[in-house]
């Protein structure tokens, strides 16, 4: 069992099927975190946000995030309602294999992890487009790895096509801030169900 301290603020944490590494939110930002050291293996780059903060110098704050079954890529949100699609895998697997020198020593308390190095390189912003008219707050990926949703305060929730750039289904039953959604693990199951800040759920058969 390891502890790790000091690299999660609230919000999302997802792991990669493999297990050798994490994501999650910290400080606004996306970190990826090697299992085995608590090194950071690399951070989204946020860029500077004319609509935040009603000034050009406010950052844009990253509200939640999906990692693509494979491990290969994530999907991030902001609070500018921007969705983008970063490549993760060839940074992260670079990353990995600094670690098998054992030069990287356990580290049991990392709360300055964001400070240490590979902080110089950032993942590749693949695309980036406008999801939703309201902050986006909760995001999945269908185990397919294709299609992935989005919630957000607009009160809907879409469909999108990661190899096609396009949204499959735009869902507006509910009454509230979506809070959050899955997909049915099964990836022959196009299932997916959502939840709202008012209490109410919708399953949806795509």
């Amino acid at each position: 069992r390891l502890s790790l301290g000091g690299l999660y603020t609230g919000g999302k944490v997802q792991a990669a099927a493999d297990g050798r590494f994490f994501a999650c939110q910290v400080e606004g930002n996306v970190a990826v975190i090697s299992t085995r050291t608590g090194r950071l293996l690399c951070r989204l780059r946020a860029e500077a946000d004319d609509d935040e903060l009603g000034g050009a110098e406010a950052v844009e704050k990253y509200t939640t995030f999906c990692m693509h079954p494979s491990g290969s890529e994530i999907v991030s949100a902001s609070a500018n309602q921007l969705l983008r699609r970063w490549r993760i895998a060839e940074l992260v697997e670079k990353k990995l294999a600094e670690e098998s020198d054992d030069q990287f020593n356990l580290v049991p308390d990392v709360a300055s992890v964001l400070m240490k190095s590979s902080m110089a390189e950032y993942p590749e912003c693949l695309r980036k487009w406008k999801g939703h008219e309201a902050p986006i707050t909760c995001a999945d990926f269908h185990a397919a790895g294709d299609l992935f949703a989005t919630g957000s305060a607009d009160r809907t929730v879409k469909v999108w096509s990661l190899s096609g750039g396009y949204c499959t289904h735009n869902f507006r039953l509910h009454r509230s801030v979506i809070s959050t959604l899955v997909f049915h693990p099964d990836m022959t199951a196009m299932r997916l169900v959502s939840g709202d800040m008012a209490g109410q759920g919708w399953a949806w058969n795509l």
